[in-house]
This record gives structure tokens, C-alpha cells and sequence, in this order.
């Protein structure tokens, strides 16, 4: 279930993010959850790092090169500001969500007693942690329809101490927290260009989207 926007007034934050569509999606492959966040970002890398294997050959100056792979890779931070405190419980709410999605699915064990299937309470890793991320046309999948597949390898979390918190008895909600991921994509179609000339899988605009 995805966490809604308090607010949806242009002149607020939330309307303003909510009316450019300036939106970061998080959705769990596991339970097909989606979760969103203003794109109030601060840092927004995308990384291409080629592969070759290089061979040196006696009187040649120059190694032979045999070129194995391209490699993606996502570093996005952006931060949470809530103008009151019920915006920033729904923060904090979207917060632990989208860092739930970083954890596997386990299903129990069962085993065969008699004839009878019996429940253990041994758990076994059944699904990994994968998600998909989109932001407008800058990460998307190939058709630009999904969130472009992958991992996060790394996640931060920090409220920004000096802007304070709202506080109930018990509770704090900070005002600000900026968040940082990295994050692997797993590209659903071929990466290349084919011998008619065009890239394969009619991903003619990736990895953007015009």
C-alpha cells in the first residue's frame, strides 16, 4: 500500500513535488508495494565502467583487448522535509518502508511425517530483496513504462539534527532526514546494437528517456 501525500496544495512542498511529478518511486519486487518521496535531490550520479581483459604481446606496443562487459551503477540522495509534525510522521512512515524493502522474503520449511506435511519453524531465504526505482525520464525501464530493475547495495539515513524535530511525549519526527542509496541495476533487455544497425529491444533513447 502506498503512503499518500498529506497535502496536495501547489504552494507547499509536497503540491509543489506532487504537480512537476518530480517524484522518486521505490516498488518491492517482493510484495509489490510502491513507496514515494518529494525528489528534493541532492545528489544524482549515474556510472558506466567498462570491463576489458588486456593482454600484453611481445613487440606490440599496445595490449590486445577483449571487451567483456559494461557495468551500471546509481548513487541518488535527496532529503525529507516535513513542514508540520503530521508530515513528518508520514515521512518517517515512508522511511521505514522503503528500508524494509531492503530485506528478503523467508518462507517456512515443512516436512513430511506419516503422510501428514508439517510445519517447521526452520526458515529458508525464498526471494531476494529486488526493487524497481523511477524518477520522471531519467531512470525508468527500457519502455520508460516501470521502474528501472536492480538492488540497493547500500542505504543511509540521517535526520538533519540542526533543523530540529517535532516532539510529542515519547516520540520525535525529525524535520528534515536526508537519504542516500547505491543502487545496481538488472537490465531487462538486451544492451547493444543489433546488425540492422539499431539498439535491441527498441530502447533507442536508453538509458533516457526524451
Amino acid at each position: 500500500m502506498m503512503t499518500k501525500f498529506y497535502t496536495e496544495n501547489r504552494n507547499t512542498p509536497a503540491g509543489y513535488g506532487m504537480s512537476e511529478k518530480a517524484i522518486l518511486e521505490f516498488e518491492s519486487m517482493i510484495t509489490g508495494e510502491k513507496e514515494q518521496f518529494l525528489a528534493f535531490l541532492t545528489t544524482f550520479n549515474q556510472g558506466f565502467s567498462s570491463t576489458w581483459n588486456q593482454e600484453s604481446v611481445f613487440g606490440r606496443n599496445d595490449d590486445i583487448a577483449t571487451f567483456q562487459g559494461t557495468k551500471r551503477s546509481l548513487s541518488i540522495a535527496w532529503d525529507v522535509p516535513s513542514i508540520n509534525d503530521r508530515e513528518a510522521q508520514g515521512n518517517l512512515d515512508r522511511c521505514s518502508n522503503l528500508i524494509q524493502m531492503l530485506y528478503p522474503f523467508y518462507s517456512q520449511g515443512q516436512s513430511n511425517a506419516g503422510g501428514v506435511t508439517v510445519s517447521s519453524n526452520a526458515l529458508s531465504l525464498s526471494k531476494a530483496p529486488l526493487v524497481r526505482i523511477k524518477f520522471a525520464n531519467l531512470v525508468s525501464s527500457a519502455n520508460g513504462e516501470r521502474g528501472l530493475l536492480g538492488y540497493i547495495t547500500s542505504l543511509s539515513w540521517n535526520p538533519v539534527l540542526e533543523m530540529g524535530m517535532f516532539a510529542t511525549p515519547g516520540k520525535f519526527f525529525p524535520k528534515v532526514i536526508t537519504i542516500s542509496i547505491e543502487f545496481t541495476p538488472l537490465h531487462e533487455h538486451t544492451l547493444g546494437t543489433s546488425t540492422s544497425g539499431t539498439p535491441f529491444g527498441g530502447a533507442a533513447k536508453f538509458p533516457f528517456k526524451g
